[in-house]
């Protein structure tokens, strides 16, 4: 594990170019590589943005390879923007009003569409009896919610498996940057935005 070495100061863009960053089996993005100076050092990173003005207050956390110093996560305190590898993710934030919003979306369309399915059904045989069709929509609306819910509560812990690893190491550079207490909002989704975030302010404060 590659070890993060931390500094904080105003920023002075040297130069900056077009670039791109890719990671595993994701396709090459844009980016931009720049560098830059904090301190007297001289430093260079690769993000997907770059949200920088000449003496903007900044944290960063930067690893050494062969004898450069490599910017992986700035934070602009000066314009609240958090700039990370694309692939880092964040811990989801989960909305329980949403879920129960879309659970009931999800079991009224089952219900409207089971209903006219057992309705134009009982009409073809000409035995159409509204209580019948009704219990019938309740059954297997009940049967079909409940699949739903066990399937995806036994993926759930899988896919949480899969990105575990993700989300620690986004923690971590959280934590070097001294972001961990934050609200970060991401960017409207755009190649562009990949790895920017915002800090909500309003909620920290």
């Amino acid at each position: 594990m590659p070890k993060y070495h931390f500094i904080q100061g105003k920023i002075f863009i040297h130069s900056r170019r077009s670039s791109t960053l890719s990671w595993g089996l994701q396709k090459p993005v844009n980016s931009i590589y720049f560098e830059c100076l904090i301190q007297n050092q001289m430093f260079n990173g690769n993000f997907c943005g770059l949200h920088c003005r000449p003496a903007d207050q900044i944290r960063a956390i930067y690893i050494e390879n062969n004898q450069k110093k490599n910017i992986i996560g700035l934070y602009n305190s000066t314009q609240h923007i958090l700039h990370l590898h694309p692939k880092r993710q964040l811990y989801p934030q989960i909305s329980w009003r949403k879920l129960w919003i879309n659970l009931i979306q999800l079991m009224g369309f089952i219900l409207i569409f089971l209903f006219c399915v057992f309705s134009f059904s009982a009409w073809q045989n000409t035995s159409f009896h509204f209580i019948s069709v009704m219990a019938d929509t309740l059954y297997f609306s009940t049967i079909l919610v409940s699949i739903i819910l066990i399937l995806s509560l036994c993926a759930a812990p899988l896919v949480w498996l899969l990105y575990w690893p993700n989300f620690r190491k986004t923690a971590e550079q959280l934590c070097a940057l001294q972001c961990s207490n934050l609200d970060i909002e991401g960017l409207p989704a755009s190649v562009q935005n990949a790895g920017i975030f915002r800090i909500n302010l309003n909620k920290n404060n």
